[in-house]
């Protein structure tokens, strides 16, 4: 509307990533070719255009770290878009050729809106693409949070929102040094029980490493050999939007969505 017109649209990726988590230690997610075959199996770009209506996501096509950290590009990192062929051919060479002999998955979510329409749609995708069945079931977030870290769930949906804009802030949700050698023992932020000494080392060198460029280029091979292993099935990055007066100066939007006042200032022609 025309009224609107002389506001100021400010946009940014936001510091946080939406996905489903695999239990990596129990059947039948314990296959990576499983894993592999669901996340083929997700089209990313249906879900943001059709259930979350375009606004403010983004498909994450790429890996666990949305694109916020300073000379980190996540297209470099090899991820998922939808092939149902892949998809089929994956579970396929997992042992279960067009569904066949595949249990009955259970999804767990917390009741938040916008995860109960993607659950419906990532049901719907894998159901038809992968000839399975998939359950939902709906649990309180401090019950999923808790379940997921004893390793009482298989597969469950999630987010993570980043502290500080460091790739390890996401990649150490795969850090296999933090699972507990005891399976009875919680296993946090790793509630996936995902275990690649490959990653592992990679994730501790680039933490140990000062060089920002070789820190990155590290945390971009790690995540490369983690988003092949396909601990999480990845579906969206979020967004952060805000509309300003046109006459504000000095009130740049981060990812961390931060309001910091004391730059603030106002052109009172602009007005």
């Amino acid at each position: 509307m025309p009224e609107y017109r002389k506001y100021t649209l400010q946009a940014k990726p936001a510091m946080l990533s939406w996905f489903f988590d695999f239990l990596c230690t129990q059947p039948p997610f314990d296959k990576a070719d499983v894993r592999r075959a669901f996340s083929y199996a997700i089209d990313r770009d249906k879900i943001v255009k059709y259930v979350l209506r375009n606004a403010p996501y983004a498909p994450a096509i790429h890996g666990i770290t949305p694109p916020v950290v300073p000379g980190y590009d996540i297209d470099q990192i090899p991820g998922y878009t939808v092939d149902e062929t892949k998809a089929r051919e994956y579970l396929a060479k997992a042992g279960y050729p067009g569904g066949k002999g595949f249990p009955v998955v259970t999804m767990s979510v917390y009741p938040e809106p916008r995860l109960l329409q993607v659950a419906e749609a990532v049901k719907d995708m894998l159901e038809k693409t992968l000839n399975i069945s998939v359950n939902i079931r709906i649990i309180q977030f401090a019950q999923l949070l808790e379940l997921a870290e004893a390793g009482k769930l298989e597969f469950w949906g999630t987010r993570w929102y980043g502290d500080y804009p460091d790739a390890e802030n996401y990649l150490n949700l795969y850090n296999g040094a933090l699972v507990p050698a005891d399976k009875s023992q919680p296993s946090y932020p790793n509630s996936t029980r995902y275990n690649n000494p490959a990653f592992t080392a990679l994730l501790n060198r680039a933490v140990e490493t000062n060089d920002s460029r070789e820190r990155n280029e590290l945390y971009r091979q790690a995540e490369t050999i983690a988003m092949q292993d396909a601990p999480s099935m990845m579906l969206f990055y979020e967004m952060h939007y805000r509309l300003l007066q046109p006459g504000v100066r000095g009130n740049p939007l981060d990812p961390m969505n931060r309001v910091l006042l004391k730059w603030v200032w106002f052109d009172k022609e602009k007005m």
